[in-house]
């Protein structure tokens, strides 16, 4: 309860990287159409990558193509450098760790959790980049294996797959929740004073 982190997951290559490098504020928002309420949620956003985290010969050179400064190759992996330096420093300030908690154990298995499916989109050339003439989306690999369960000819698309995938840590300091489903409207807001502090609670003008 002291720690609620939220985790989900990214490609180590997207710009979303550059991004947070940058500023690790973030904000997630979303519309729940059960109860008609609207949740929003204000924090801190972190990338744990691969720790031996580098770009295929493949990706660098497409993304040597692209003009954006942010998307140069050069440039993610110095962005990734970066965030794992952040995650780092966030550990070591006392934040990101819950007792005997394992990041990289926590990656695989959330690699693993994932369908056949969507490991494999990890090992196809870097999102957002321009499909070439010469590219066959056809010849790219539909599914993949589980890290430990792939056979010898699978196992470099999983270790490649495996490289590309990253966590994204969400430290919440602020949630808005509006619901809408009931007469009259209610709207409240919970926040941290502190970063170790106790979560409050306030009801606000919807």
């Amino acid at each position: 309860p002291g720690l609620p982190l939220l985790l989900t997951t990214t490609d180590a290559r997207t710009p979303k990287n550059a991004q947070l490098a940058h500023d690790t504020r973030a904000e997630l928002a979303w519309w729940l159409p059960g109860p008609q309420a609207q949740l929003r949620i204000t924090g801190n956003a972190y990338i744990y990558p691969a720790p031996d985290f580098a770009l295929a010969a493949a990706d660098a050179s497409r993304l040597a193509d692209v003009q954006e400064a942010t998307s140069t190759a050069s440039a993610i992996e110095g962005h990734v450098r970066t965030l794992r330096d952040g995650f780092q420093k966030a550990i070591q300030k006392g934040q990101l760790t819950p007792e005997g908690f394992d990041w990289e154990r926590e990656r695989k298995e959330r690699f693993d959790a994932m369908s056949g499916h969507m490991r494999a989109s990890w090992v196809r050339p870097a999102p957002g980049t321009v499909l070439k003439p010469d590219d066959d989306p056809k010849s790219w690999p539909e599914t993949l294996p589980k890290f430990d369960e792939a056979q010898e000819e699978e196992k470099k698309l999983v270790e490649a797959a495996l490289n590309n995938f990253a966590l994204v840590v969400i430290d919440p300091s602020e949630v808005d929740y509006l619901e809408l489903g009931v007469i009259p409207n209610q709207r409240t807001r919970f926040f941290k004073d502190s970063k170790a502090g106790p979560w409050k609670e306030e009801a606000v003008v919807p």
